[in-house]
Protein backbone atom coordinates (compact mmCIF):
# COMPACT_ATOMS: atom_id res chain seq x y z
CA UNK A 1 0.00 0.00 0.00
CA UNK A 2 3.22 2.42 0.50
CA UNK A 3 3.74 1.88 -2.85
CA UNK A 4 0.50 2.53 -4.32
CA UNK A 5 0.67 6.11 -1.99
CA UNK A 6 3.87 6.88 -3.64
CA UNK A 7 2.73 6.53 -6.97
CA UNK A 8 -0.27 8.81 -5.87
CA UNK A 9 2.56 11.47 -4.72
CA UNK A 10 4.49 11.16 -7.86
CA UNK A 11 1.50 11.73 -10.11
CA UNK A 12 1.05 15.47 -9.54
CA UNK A 13 2.27 18.56 -7.23
CA UNK A 14 1.66 17.71 -3.56
CA UNK A 15 -2.17 18.90 -2.63
CA UNK A 16 -3.28 18.81 -6.42
CA UNK A 17 -6.49 17.33 -6.65
CA UNK A 18 -6.48 14.00 -8.71
CA UNK A 19 -9.25 11.70 -10.39
CA UNK A 20 -8.37 8.21 -9.16
CA UNK A 21 -10.19 5.22 -9.85
CA UNK A 22 -10.08 2.31 -7.78
CA UNK A 23 -10.90 -1.28 -8.87
CA UNK A 24 -11.34 -3.32 -5.60
CA UNK A 25 -11.84 -1.15 -2.72
CA UNK A 26 -9.17 -2.72 -0.39
CA UNK A 27 -11.12 -1.42 2.44
CA UNK A 28 -10.98 2.04 0.56
CA UNK A 29 -7.18 2.70 2.44
CA UNK A 30 -5.66 4.23 -0.74
CA UNK A 31 -9.20 6.39 -0.91
CA UNK A 32 -8.59 7.80 2.84
CA UNK A 33 -5.19 8.47 1.95
CA UNK A 34 -6.13 10.42 -1.15
CA UNK A 35 -8.58 12.10 0.30
CA UNK A 36 -6.36 12.93 3.44
CA UNK A 37 -3.60 13.92 1.14
CA UNK A 38 -5.50 15.68 -1.98
CA UNK A 39 -8.32 17.57 -0.56
CA UNK A 40 -11.03 17.68 -3.14
CA UNK A 41 -9.73 14.38 -5.14
CA UNK A 42 -12.79 13.06 -6.87
CA UNK A 43 -12.59 9.41 -6.52
CA UNK A 44 -14.55 6.07 -7.34
CA UNK A 45 -14.09 2.59 -5.90
CA UNK A 46 -15.49 -0.44 -7.75
CA UNK A 47 -15.99 -3.23 -5.58
CA UNK A 48 -17.11 -6.67 -7.11
CA UNK A 49 -18.35 -8.10 -3.98
CA UNK A 50 -21.86 -5.97 -2.53
CA UNK A 51 -21.26 -7.79 0.90
CA UNK A 52 -17.35 -7.36 1.04
CA UNK A 53 -18.44 -3.25 0.28
CA UNK A 54 -21.19 -3.51 2.97
CA UNK A 55 -18.85 -4.22 5.54
CA UNK A 56 -16.07 -1.66 4.55
CA UNK A 57 -19.82 0.91 4.72
CA UNK A 58 -20.38 -0.73 8.53
CA UNK A 59 -16.87 -1.23 9.84
CA UNK A 60 -14.74 1.53 8.24
CA UNK A 61 -17.02 4.36 7.93
CA UNK A 62 -15.56 7.45 5.96
CA UNK A 63 -16.24 10.79 6.71
CA UNK A 64 -18.12 12.53 3.87
CA UNK A 65 -15.38 15.09 3.42
CA UNK A 66 -13.53 13.51 0.51
CA UNK A 67 -15.51 10.19 0.40
CA UNK A 68 -14.64 8.25 -2.54
CA UNK A 69 -17.69 6.79 -4.58
CA UNK A 70 -18.56 3.68 -4.30
CA UNK A 71 -20.44 0.82 -6.70
CA UNK A 72 -20.47 -2.65 -6.99
CA UNK A 73 -20.95 -5.61 -9.47
CA UNK A 74 -19.66 -5.52 -13.21
CA UNK A 75 -15.80 -3.28 -13.52
CA UNK A 76 -16.44 -2.59 -17.11
CA UNK A 77 -18.94 0.15 -16.09
CA UNK A 78 -16.73 1.82 -14.11
CA UNK A 79 -13.65 2.00 -16.14
CA UNK A 80 -15.79 2.91 -19.16
CA UNK A 81 -17.13 6.04 -17.36
CA UNK A 82 -13.53 6.64 -15.96
CA UNK A 83 -12.44 7.60 -19.36
CA UNK A 84 -14.07 10.58 -19.87
CA UNK A 85 -11.00 12.67 -19.25
CA UNK A 86 -7.59 12.76 -18.22
CA UNK A 87 -6.40 10.74 -14.99
CA UNK A 88 -2.54 11.19 -14.30
CA UNK A 89 -2.92 7.97 -11.49
CA UNK A 90 -2.86 4.59 -12.60
CA UNK A 91 -5.87 2.64 -10.85
CA UNK A 92 -4.55 0.46 -8.35
CA UNK A 93 -5.73 -2.51 -6.16
CA UNK A 94 -7.47 -4.89 -8.96
CA UNK A 95 -8.41 -7.60 -6.40
CA UNK A 96 -4.81 -8.55 -5.26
Amino acid sequence: MRRLGHMIDLAAPAGVPLRVLHLGGGGLTLARYVAATRPGSRQLAAESDAEVARLVQRRLPLDQRGRPRAGTGRIARPVTDAHAGPSPAPPPDVFA
